[in-house]
């Protein structure tokens, strides 16, 4: 009976061991995992690290770089490794399609092409912008001229810009006089006509504004009067 009963005992407290085993498993976690059922249906528990953690679930739950991964936040963007997660940003240039300042791309979100030329004079007076992806250029409208660089130009990284064109005083013409009013931009026409005492004989007698700051010089002749007399 005595060897029975001790057959008996040890059995009751090996059952009960396993259990407080058993048991004992979720609270030996590591902080950064988490207690779940078995999947081979033994009943028993099993500690697993959390999202955005790799380990064994016990003994350590180390943070998980996602940024390791390849491309995970997609084209134009850049990923952010936080601890337990990660987050990404759109390069300049593009900007997220969900309209925030970050995301992350598990919800499809992804970076797109901003379009700077929808911001009002963003090339300044006298520019016309081209977007072009990820980027954007201006060049200057007919009647400005570039200065402080050339064409194409970045406003946001060089110092060139547009500026209207002026030819400055017209040039004069010999025994000519100009016409009121006196415009010197470009495109501008200047107009002359002979001195008293003069007649006009031949050639043009208008000055233009070029594009390049320049007027052209009427090649009008006027001839004094007595001078016809004769």
């Amino acid at each position: 009976m005595k060897g029975t009963a001790l057959v008996l005992l040890t059995a009751t407290v090996a059952v009960i061991t396993d259990v407080v085993v058993g048991t004992d498993v979720c609270a030996s976690c590591h902080p950064n995992a988490t207690c779940t059922d078995k999947m081979d249906g033994t009943g028993g528990k099993v500690c697993n690290c959390m999202y955005g953690f790799v380990g064994n679930g016990r003994t350590y739950c180390q943070d998980k770089d996602e940024c390791q991964l390849g491309r995970i936040c997609g084209e134009h963007s850049r990923c952010h490794n936080t601890y337990g997660s990660y987050f990404c940003t759109c390069v300049s240039g593009y900007s997220p399609t969900n309209n925030l300042a970050v995301f992350i791309p598990n919800d499809g979100t992804y970076c797109h092409d901003v379009d700077e030329c929808i911001v009002d004079g963003v090339c300044g007076e006298g520019g016309v912008c081209r977007n072009t992806d990820g980027d954007f250029y201006c060049k200057c409208r007919t009647g400005y001229a570039v200065q402080n660089g050339s064409e194409p130009f970045q406003p946001l990284t060089h110092s060139a810009y547009c500026e209207l064109v002026d030819c400055g005083p017209p040039p004069s013409v010999p025994h000519a006089v100009q016409i009121p009013p006196i415009v010197t931009r470009c495109g501008s026409v200047v107009q002359f006509a002979c001195a008293d005492g003069f007649t006009w004989t031949s050639g043009n007698v208008t000055a233009i504004c070029g594009h390049d700051g320049r007027w052209s010089v009427p090649s009008m002749h006027c001839k004094g009067k007595q001078q016809q007399q004769q």
